[in-house]
């Protein structure tokens, strides 16, 4: 259903990070996505020529991002965890740096330097950032044999975000249920910004992804290492 259904986002953060590369000069990048999902991000990078590694901690989605990038290097595991390669992209879309499962205690600023750790001179990190006021409410959505009902709680004090999602999905003349619980670690993006800048990198707050402009309490960080880039001519993949 998220494959089906939620894609937008997806296809938004793809345009802005192939359009960010070619502004940056790198004409044949190596992108590592955190949380590559059900793979729309790295199947529009592939297509633009450039080397996609997709980390996720989800056997389902990677199933469905093979399918759907097959070029892709996809590997299985936390983003919090799993070394990332050397390259010239790390993209995290959405509000993938700010999940947790239940009694998870990890630290944003220690993945992004590690992201940073892992850039060649020049190179970008793009990713978005659930932040405090990102808001409590209901709300639903409706697809072709599925319907998704969500129950958002924000926990101001705790810079906590828990959502109780309800799925429904028909299945041959009946419907099956299933019962989720999303937590989200709520970040100010300025800190975060500010973190990348003492690291010396140059970093921007934005409202979206290019045209695409998020909700409230969602933003996207944009940030360049330092150094000249050296572009890599386009030719057979090693």
């Amino acid at each position: 259903m998220h494959a089906a259904g939620f894609l937008s986002l997806a296809d938004a953060s793809a345009s802005f990070a192939i359009d960010a590369l070619a502004a940056a000069g790198i004409r044949r990048a190596t992108v590592v996505e955190l949380g590559c999902g059900s793979g729309r991000t790295a199947a529009r990078l592939a297509a633009a020529g450039h080397e996609v590694v997709g980390i996720d901690r989800s056997p389902e989605m990677l199933a469905l991002a093979r399918a759907a990038a097959p070029e892709a290097r996809l590997v299985l595991g936390s983003v919090h965890e799993t070394p990332i390669p050397t390259c010239d992209l790390v993209l995290a879309v959405g509000e993938v740096l700010g999940y947790r499962l239940p009694g998870e205690e990890l630290s944003t600023t220690a993945l992004l330097d590690r992201a940073a750790g892992a850039l060649r001179p020049g190179g970008l990190l793009i990713f978005g950032v659930a932040a405090p006021g990102r808001g409590s409410g209901r709300r639903y959505v409706l697809g072709e044999g599925w319907a998704v009902l969500v129950d958002a709680r924000e926990d101001p004090a705790a810079a906590t975000l828990v959502r109780d999602i309800v799925v429904f999905r028909r299945i041959g003349e009946g419907w099956r249920r299933s019962d989720e619980v999303h937590r989200l670690a709520l970040e100010r993006p300025g800190d975060l910004a500010a973190h990348l800048r003492r690291r010396g990198l140059r970093a921007r707050v934005l409202r979206g992804y290019g045209g695409e402009a998020l909700g409230r309490g969602w933003r996207v960080i944009a940030a360049r290492a330092p150094g000249r880039v050296r572009a890599r001519a386009p030719g057979p993949r090693p």
